[in-house]
């Protein structure tokens, strides 16, 4: 299944994901932060894996994985921002891009997913944290 990701907020061309000449802030239409968290992911056939989260924005997260799941990927998440552990953030997500070994090239391999469904509040968790993390 594809999923025209202009048409939700944060994303820009879906096809910028795997261009790694466009990667970068300049795409994203939500600001992206930096963060080290584990996160854990759970696919529709019950397989579960833990994560690290290499940065997170209003529309999604990037999770590190030497075998991230294809592009059109449905997953369930579940992370917790510093500071808020006894909260966890839990939500679907739609993997919108993959990056492996033969993709990755200088990149960090793993895979990019677009929240689907974000609670207002876990949003506006994600909001405060990002603004209080801006340096």
């Amino acid at each position: 299944m594809t999923d025209d990701r202009r048409k939700r907020p944060g994303h820009s061309d879906p096809k910028d994901d795997l261009d790694l000449e466009r990667r970068g802030p300049a795409r994203r239409l939500t600001e992206r932060i930096a963060l080290r968290i584990w996160a854990e992911d759970t696919s529709p056939e019950g397989d579960f894996a833990y994560h690290t989260c290499s940065d997170l924005s209003l529309g999604g997260i990037f999770l590190e994985s030497t075998e991230p799941p294809q592009a059109g990927s449905r997953i369930h998440l579940e992370f917790r921002l510093p500071g808020a552990a006894a909260h966890p953030i839990s939500v679907l997500g739609e993997v919108v891009s993959s990056l492996d070994a033969d993709s990755a090239m200088e990149n960090m391999m793993g895979f990019g997913v677009a929240f689907i469904g974000l609670k207002t509040a876990d949003r506006e968790r994600i909001q405060n944290y990002i603004a209080k993390s801006r340096p």
